[in-house]
């Protein structure tokens, strides 16, 4: 029992290389756009971001801000086109391009080939695609990390690298854009509240796709052994009870608390799963940390169709998102993706305001209408950030911001 390795997990557990992939990308985009547009030989509107935004990331007075926001393991950048359609132009050849790649081509300058600044630009085109096809064909949930909808990674995914090659270098304009483009964001980060929760919020903002299943598929426990091993110990690394490894996988309560006590050097927390649906929405924190993950799980289930994949991989990179506070333990994730499967009692909604997709409770001594919702981010209800420090130095950072109290 047990045999399962790491390398099985990949494709849902998003591994340490795979984070040092993005957050090495991450610092090389932003440092690219940085250099060509002080440069001028690349518009602040096509890199998507604005001269004094791009100055008040590289403030020292907001250096923890900039730190959390490349680190966290989710691109900062995304395609600079938002459906399939517009991007398939980019490598088929022979045709025409839609009027937003046509204004993006016109406004950027057309360097020769051999000059070094096209040069620079087809590199980074080509080192951006192959990692976005790196990181999908080791993890096949990794689309909303990526900043990607549905539709484009597979399309990533299904391409050759010849063909990708060949489409970057056809174009003398960068394929990507900066992905946090909203104002709110800039007011958080100028402000010190871009917290954990205040980010999570703005990645499922600025994804492509706000769609998600409204009709997951069936679960079904009777997977083969091996499948059975492999999921249930990747929960048990997670920390997952053995009473939730025995409900979603049929695995003996001894040989769950056996493999925990060996993978944690202690003893399995026992007892009854959590199942109060109150928890999910019971402060702003909870209430974000439970929509990031239904969120991920939903389009874990575009990509793969497992229940059991989907839920794995939502509850794992919910864990990387929330290290500070974490709010969300993989036991009450798998509750909460069992509500969802079964559209019980809870569920999700955009935001009048923002449009952003959040969990509601529908049922109990809470009913929420989604007609009236606001989310936590839009109604100023999210905490400053962790290490955001004393209120002098919130004023400070947005004083040198230029940024009026």
């Amino acid at each position: 029992m047990y045999l399962a390795s790491s390398s099985g997990m990949d494709g849902f557990i998003f591994n340490d290389y795979l984070r040092e992939q993005v957050e090495y990308v991450n610092r090389n985009l932003l440092d690219f756009i940085r250099v060509n547009a002080q440069a001028g030989r690349l518009p602040y509107h096509v890199a998507g971001i604005t001269e004094q935004q791009l100055t008040t990331l590289h403030l020292p007075s907001l250096s923890s801000e900039k730190q959390r926001i490349l680190r966290t393991p989710v691109l900062c950048f995304r395609p600079i086109v938002s459906t399939a359609r517009e991007f398939a132009l980019l490598f088929d050849e022979g045709s025409q391009l839609s009027h937003r790649l046509q204004s993006i081509a016109n406004a950027t300058p057309n360097y020769p080939s051999n000059n070094e600044a096209a040069i620079r630009v087809r590199y980074e085109n080509k080192r951006y695609l192959e990692m976005l096809k790196t990181v999908l064909a080791v993890n096949h949930t990794a689309a909303p990390m990526l900043g990607l909808s549905t539709e484009i990674a597979e399309m990533i995914k299904a391409m050759s690298l010849v063909k990708l090659h060949a489409g970057t270098s056809k174009w003398h304009f960068p394929l990507f854009e900066w992905r946090y483009q909203g104002d709110s964001f800039w007011h958080a980060v100028t402000t010190n509240r871009l917290s954990e929760e205040a980010l999570a919020h703005f990645i499922m903002q600025t994804c492509f796709d706000r769609e998600t299943p409204t009709h997951p598929p069936k679960t079904n426990k009777r997977i083969g052994k091996f499948l059975q091993e492999l999921y249930s110990e990747a929960m048990i690394r997670m920390g997952a009870r053995p009473s939730t490894i025995n409900a979603l996988f049929l695995v003996p309560t001894n040989i769950a608390k056996r493999r925990y006590t060996e993978v944690h050097g202690k003893a399995a927390t026992t007892g009854k799963i959590p199942t109060g649906n109150a928890y999910y929405t019971q402060s702003p924190a909870h209430r974000v940390q439970s929509s990031t993950f239904v969120w991920l799980y939903r389009h874990g289930l575009r990509s793969s169709e497992n229940v059991y994949e989907a839920t794995i991989s939502a509850a794992n990179k919910c864990s990387l998102l929330f290290t500070v506070n974490p709010l969300l333990h993989c036991d009450r994730a798998a509750v909460l993706a069992q509500t969802f499967l079964k559209f019980q009692n809870l569920h999700l909604a955009p935001c009048r305001k923002c449009r952003t997709p959040y969990v509601l409770q529908s049922s109990g001594d809470k009913i929420e209408l989604q007609d009236f919702f606001k989310c936590p981010c839009c109604t100023n209800m999210l905490k400053y950030s962790s290490d955001a420090g004393s209120v002098k130095k919130r004023r400070r950072s947005r004083v040198s911001a230029g940024v009026e109290d």
